[in-house]
C-alpha cells in the first residue's frame, strides 16, 4: 500500500470485479489512494464510486499521513469541452483518469 499498489482482484469481490481472485495481479493506483483503498477495504470499482462523493465543486476528501496532507476530489469529464480546475500555485499535484467518466485530482501539501 505504501508504494501505491493494490491487489486488483481480491477474494470475495468477484460480484464487483467480475473476475475470480488473482492474488498475483497487482495494479498501481498511487499513494495515498492505495492506502485509502486498503483502510476502507475497497476494490478499484468501489473506490472509483467512492471518490465521486468528493466532487471538485463540493467537499474534498482529506487524508493525512506523517509526511504530507492530501486533498482529493473527482472531476467529471463530458463532451462539452475541457474541465476548468483551479490548482493552487506551488503545490504538488497529480491528475489521473478513472477509466470510466472523469478524473481524480490529488493535491499534496
Amino acid at each position: 500500500m505504501r508504494y501505491g499498489f493494490i491487489e486488483r482482484y481480491p477474494a470475495g469481490s468477484e460480484h464487483l470485479t467480475h473476475i475470480a481472485q488473482e492474488p498475483w495481479h497487482f495494479r498501481y493506483v498511487g499513494y495515498p489512494h492505495s492506502q485509502l483503498m486498503s483502510e476502507e477495504k475497497l476494490t478499484l470499482e468501489e473506490y472509483t464510486d467512492y471518490i465521486k462523493g468528493y466532487p471538485y465543486k463540493g467537499r474534498h476528501l482529506e487524508f493525512y499521513s506523517g509526511e504530507r496532507n492530501y486533498e482529493i476530489f473527482y472531476v467529471p469529464m463530458d463532451t462539452d469541452g475541457p474541465a476548468d480546475v483551479d490548482i493552487p500555485d506551488e503545490v504538488l499535484y497529480g491528475v489521473s483518469g478513472n477509466n470510466v467518466d472523469g478524473a481524480v485530482v490529488t493535491i499534496m501539501r
